[in-house]
């Protein structure tokens, strides 16, 4: 069946002025041959108008003896039909007319047939979760499902209005601050006659129990800490048991939990003090052996902020910020922070790496969704902020990306005015920006960008439409393969090796799938992968030197931000096998406003959660060492050395590299250094290089030739031995 036109023309059918549409009342347009256009009734009020000519015409609607009226486009026919069917829906009941300006060309009668699946498709709607509890003033994030119609979008509302609370265009629900039963309702885009309701119940929080982690494995004699956190009650205090009492082990009452002399799987409880009926359960898997060391994670460190936004910069130290606190520079080798008060409000701004090493930030926070159009940017060197001449229009919500060129590309987020900005934009090499006029879309938040053969770049998500943008002249957006799975909204994604993605997780409820794509072919296409372990949304990927994918955070339970459901281990997939390896839990929940940073030293720094949509605030990070860094007797591994190499290189440079290790190298990379927030890092690469032993000593390696898959700006040269053992990093640039 053809593209339905119940779209806007119901919509402008309840409101003609705010549309601009009505009934034609002007000459027939030229060349229009009225018998090749028909109007056939369907079912209910929808109707359908053909158009068997060769090119497209705009007909008009109306309903006799009502005000119901309205205009059509209809299309030309598709090569392969004999011609295009556009459907609409009316207001009015009766005899419908069609014509084209003066010209009446056909009319049929309403005869209010009921809409079966059989003669019409109907559009269905689906709202999750279908029903919630909710605080006063808390938020809950809604979405809906729509079948029946490829156009998916749905518009939110409150049945209450304003005494009912609110809803974002997202679906995010704010509660008033009075409780009560209100209803929430989200109407499709494409036929309005066709709505779901989810009712939320707003009340008082009730004591909640959860414990962290949820599921241990320990061997015999061994230890473990556990923490509990309750909410819902001024009181958080818990009592911890063991189910199985003795024979399951011992608890003390700080959540230290020691295994029995037997093997078994055992049950440990913490229960509110506050409320005795409340409580929350890890499962404590007790075997003879140790498990085998899958990474570890580091003890927990504060930080004088929540660092949602992080980014690596030249010298090795971290930039970060959060929404309520001042940005600070950590300086790992130290371990000291300097706070550096930036000149906005740089909360949900994009954050890029600018070839020079300096970090730029365009756009940032009035309130939520709306946002600055102003350009910060942040000198390693002196640590020093200066402003930069502003973008066109605010974001909030932006992703900025390096590109081949140096030049900075800056698309989607919020307007000052609250308005989607649809028009990306392109700071040029010498600090000028351009609008990519010719460009202008409706690209969702923080879209997943990435550099890609030619010069272009691939956006690869949350919209399940991938894309590729031409940013030169005015810009052009050129459809791309469609993934398998929907919209990942809060997935993540990576570029694993130069044109090779994956993107994983995300959507609500959350996914555990995963798909790969490879943009040197000639017809690039997204594939499933191999699944993840866990659900997860609110997911960071991190690429690592040998390749692989690390995958932290997230949580597996419904709506937005659902902390109760978190999930406490990482995930390793690898690109050889497509498979996915559990590893070792973190200590603290990470999910919305999270992140995840490659560090020199080959760990990972994961850290943040919080300052919004309810969620706990986490100013502190945990340092993880993947399976790398370790022998399989859990000892450290032997780590390959650099002993020098140039700090500058210039694409097709022939170069050396001096290392007592040459001799048992099987890798040597670039990763350039990340700019991280919202899931998304979107600086991070791997840039594999060719080399050669040169000597017992020495190695001989040579720098692509072309910037597209690896754009200028700071990088970490490792090393690898056969193992896969990685080096501490050099730092350099490229380009």
């Amino acid at each position: 069946m053809g593209s339905r036109g119940t779209v806007w023309v119901a919509l402008c059918a309840a409101s003609l002025a705010a549309c601009g549409q009505g009934a034609s009342t002007g000459q027939r347009q030229p060349g229009i041959d009225v018998s090749k256009i028909s109007l056939t009734y369907v079912c209910e009020n929808r109707f359908s108008a053909q158009n068997s000519s060769p090119g497209a015409v705009t007909v008009s609607w109306k309903v006799e003896n009502s005000g119901d009226q309205g205009t059509l486009d209809l299309p030309a026919p598709p090569s392969n039909q004999a011609f295009s069917e556009t459907f609409f829906s009316t207001r009015a009941i009766g005899t419908v007319v069609l014509s084209a300006g003066s010209t009446r060309i056909a009319s049929v009668a309403n005869q209010q047939t009921p809409c079966t699946t059989q003669n019409f498709p109907l559009v269905q709607v689906a709202v999750t979760p279908a029903t919630a509890s909710v605080a006063p003033s808390g938020t809950i994030q809604l979405s809906a499902q729509v079948t029946g119609d490829a156009d998916t979008a749905v518009f939110w509302s409150v049945q209450e209005r304003n005494s009912g609370g609110s809803v974002d265009a997202t679906g995010v629900y704010t509660a008033p601050p009075t409780t009560g039963t209100f209803h929430v309702i989200a109407t499709s885009h494409a036929d309005p006659s066709r709505s779901a309701t989810a009712t939320l119940t707003v009340r008082a929080g009730a004591v909640q129990v959860v414990v962290r982690p949820a599921a241990v494995t320990v061997a015999v004699n061994g230890t473990r800490r556990l923490s509990a956190q309750v909410t819902g009650n001024p009181d958080t205090a818990v009592l911890w048991s063991v189910s199985e009492g003795n024979p399951g082990g011992a608890v003390d009452p700080t959540g230290l939990y020691t295994a029995p002399a037997t093997v078994g799987t055992f049950h440990v409880v913490a229960t509110s003090h506050a409320d005795p009926t409340r409580s929350a359960t890890a499962t404590m898997t007790v075997q003879m052996t140790a498990p085998p060391l899958l990474g570890q994670w580091d003890p927990v460190e504060t930080w004088p902020v929540v660092p949602i936004h992080a980014v690596l910069m030249e010298d090795g130290r971290v930039l970060n910020w959060s929404r309520l606190g001042e940005a600070t520079v950590w300086d790992p080798t130290s371990n000291t922070f300097t706070t550096v008060k930036a000149p906005s409000w740089e909360f949900c701004s994009g954050n890029a790496i600018l070839p020079n090493g300096q970090v730029i930030v365009p756009g940032g926070h009035i309130q939520d969704e709306y946002g600055l159009p102003d350009v910060n940017v942040f000198d390693p060197v002196t640590s020093t902020w200066s402003t930069a001449p502003p973008m066109a229009a605010g974001r909030w919500y932006p992703t900025a990306m390096t590109m081949a060129d140096g030049s900075i590309l800056v698309v989607s987020g919020n307007t000052a005015d609250h308005l989607l900005n649809q028009i990306p934009e392109v700071r040029n090499p010498d600090g000028t920006w351009r609008e990519l006029t010719g460009a202008e879309f409706p690209v969702p938040w923080y879209p997943k960008l990435f550099p890609a053969p030619g010069g272009r770049v691939f956006m690869a998500g949350s919209d399940r439409h991938s894309k590729f943008l031409d940013p030169t002249g005015v810009g052009q957006w050129i459809d791309g393969p469609t993934t398998n799975f929907a919209n990942r909204d809060y997935g993540t994604a990576v570029m694993y090796a130069p044109g090779k993605l994956m993107i994983a997780g995300g959507a609500i409820p959350p996914t555990d799938t995963a798909e790969v794509i490879n943009l040197n072919d000639a017809s690039p296409a997204w594939r499933f992968t191999g699944s993840m372990n866990h659900l997860r949304r609110h997911l960071t990927g991190t690429v690592l030197p040998d390749g692989k994918v690390l995958i932290t955070g997230g949580t597996s339970g419904p709506g937005f931000n659902n902390e109760t459901q978190a999930v406490f281990s990482a995930e390793l997939w690898d690109p050889a096998t497509e498979k996915w390896t559990e590893l070792s839990s973190m200590t603290i929940l990470r999910v919305y406003h999270s992140i995840a940073l490659l560090m020199p030293d080959g760990r990972v720094l994961v850290g943040g959660g919080g300052e919004g949509a309810n969620g706990t605030d986490e100013p502190n990070i945990e340092m993880f060492s993947p399976p790398y860094l370790f022998n399989s007797d859990g000892s450290l591994a032997v780590r390959p050395t650099i002993a020098q190499a140039p700090d500058s290189l210039a694409y097709g440079a022939s170069f050396q590299v001096s290392s007592p290790d040459a001799s048992g190298i099987a890798a040597v990379v670039l990763m350039r250094n990340g700019a991280v927030t919202h899931t998304f890092n979107s600086s991070e690469l791997r840039v594999p290089l060719q080399f050669s032993a040169s000597g017992s000593n020495s190695l001989q390696v040579t720098v692509p030739a072309l910037p597209d898959l690896a754009p200028p700006g700071p990088y970490m040269l490792f090393i690898l031995n056969a193992r896969g053992v990685p080096s501490v990093a050099h730092m350099l640039h490229l380009g």
